[in-house]
């Protein structure tokens, strides 16, 4: 999609108050910088250079195509060095790191499996009390009641040692 015809667009749009920033913007974006990198260095805000994304976005990479596409590759990487280097770098930290590229590829695929997992609870008050009165029960079948050791025991009669 072409830029707005500046007779189409507000007279504030940046196409009509800055043609060579709005230009430095598409070419940023042509050459995949970031909406907040060009904001920054522009002193525009982000939502501008959004906008104008969205106004070229047939011209424009798509950034996501772009990330799968670097994060397949560096898969691909680390596993061919589990083949080849494995000596210098710790398997774990290799198997870890390729879990997360992977598992990051799928996602912006699309490609993750969806589960969804339901837990259903139907609690009422008498039920709930009947789960603590089981409790209950339990622990007073289980955990043995302390009696106290008769050395322990501190007898009033007796005169303390001096």
């Amino acid at each position: 999609m072409p830029a707005p015809d500046p007779k189409s667009v507000s007279k504030n749009h940046l196409i009509n108050r800055d043609r060579k920033k709005y230009d430095s913007i598409v070419q940023g974006l042509k050459d995949g910088r970031g909406m907040v990198q060009l904001a920054s260095e522009l002193k525009v805000a982000p939502s501008t250079v959004q906008l104008i994304r969205e106004d070229h976005k047939d011209e424009l990479p798509n950034w996501k195509r772009r990330t799968v596409k670097a994060l397949g590759e560096a898969g691909e990487a680390i596993a061919q060095s589990l083949v080849e280097g494995h000596e210098n770098i710790p398997w774990s930290q290799k198997a870890l790191s390729l879990g997360i590229i992977l598992t990051k590829k799928s996602e912006l695929e699309g490609s993750m499996p969806q589960q969804k997992v339901i837990h259903e609870h139907r609690l009422t008050h008498s039920s709930l009390v009947d789960k603590f009165k089981e409790m209950k029960r339990v622990t007073d079948e289980t955990v043995p009641k302390p009696y106290p050791d008769k050395q322990n025991w501190i007898d009033v009669d007796e005169k303390e040692p001096k």
